[in-house]
């Protein structure tokens, strides 16, 4: 008695963890850990960048930039949602979960087209964060040449100054300033840049994460999707192996 026993609390403990969704779990940890990162130095760089354009310009007139900072929250909101969303599409189509969730012609159409539709909105997200990545490397790049040029000067006085004024045109509407920054100003411009770029860099090891993160929700989509059509043939293998 003591045997069988153990043997059905073994036999419960293994069919427990044939449900848990490992490969969902990891792909839900690195997108969490992705988008913390992004969200919160994109929030850090976003507003040093700010305080640069407001000194640069001389101006505090910013209408665009409350919309800025609801869309970087609307981002992370977002993604909570489909990363919840694709790890509830995972854990469903793991073991025993499957058998009994997805059994039937009916629940395996369900689960058929549960996976497709994971796979869809996975696919359209790695394509999307992709072209946050390459936004993301042409920022780090424009900060990189700020920081050389930073570099260049010999102290921060007035005769030694960075002139952007070849952007004034881009400005005009905004600001009648001459983009010339010198003395204090361009020490501000110099430390905001150094501290920008050090969050940027850190935003894009973010972007990579989430870009992981999503290749594999979508391997996992595409495996589970391959399961659940299979499911019928699975059970009558383990019926004839009985």
């Amino acid at each position: 008695m003591a045997m069988k026993h153990s043997r059905r609390s073994k036999k419960r403990g293994d069919d427990c963890l044939l449900r848990v969704p490992y490969a969902s779990i990891m792909a839900t940890l690195l997108c969490a850990v992705g988008v913390s990162l992004f969200a919160i130095m994109m929030a850090w760089s976003f507003n040093a960048s700010v305080e640069q354009f407001r000194r640069a310009l001389n101006t505090d007139s910013l209408p665009w930039l409350d919309k800025v900072q609801v869309f970087f929250i609307v981002i992370t909101i977002l993604m909570t949602i489909a990363i919840i969303l694709l790890l509830t599409v995972g854990t469903l189509s793991t073991g025993s979960t499957r058998d009994e969730i997805y059994s039937g012609v009916k629940g395996q159409l369900g689960g058929r087209i549960a996976n497709a539709l994971a796979m869809l909105l996975a696919y359209i997200l790695n394509v999307c964060w992709l072209i946050c990545f390459i936004f993301m490397a042409i920022l780090c790049f424009i900060y990189y040449i700020f920081i050389s040029l930073c570099a260049s000067l010999i102290a921060y006085s007035d005769s030694d100054c960075l002139d952007f004024g070849v952007f004034r045109p881009l400005f005009k509407e905004i600001s009648s300033s001459s983009l010339r920054l010198c003395g204090g100003d361009l020490q501000q411009f110099c430390a905001l840049s150094s501290s920008a770029f050090a969050w940027f860099v850190v935003g894009l090891i973010g972007t990579l994460l989430i870009i992981k993160g999503l290749m594999h929700f979508l391997i996992c989509c595409a495996a589970n999707y391959a399961h659940v059509t299979s499911g019928t043939k699975y059970a009558d293998l383990r019926e004839v192996s009985k």
